[in-house]
């Protein structure tokens, strides 16, 4: 989990034996700054897929190129956590 949805990792491809991945999944991914379904196999998720690029609680609403700093939108699961941390640790 990470603060922000890290388009980039769409491209890693990891060191497995069988990649199943496609072209119309859109791997490998050839941008790291857009989103796309590119994830790679691993045995440890429950669906055996995972796609790190959309991990973030937070995503990118809108690329900034003047400051350089991008402007955030937070996903529901960070509305879950906060709710979940004022439940158990701020109203004991």
């Amino acid at each position: 989990m990470a603060w922000v949805d890290e388009t980039w990792k769409g491209r890693v491809i990891d060191a497995i034996d069988t990649d199943e991945r496609s072209e119309e999944m859109a791997c490998p991914d050839g941008r790291s700054d857009i989103h796309s379904p590119c994830g790679y196999p691993s045995g440890g998720q429950p669906d055996t897929f995972v796609n790190e690029e959309w991990f973030g609680l937070n995503e990118v609403y809108s690329l900034c190129p003047k400051s350089e700093v991008d402007q955030l939108r937070p996903r529901l699961a960070i509305h879950g956590h906060t709710q979940w941390l004022n439940i158990h640790f701020v109203h004991q």
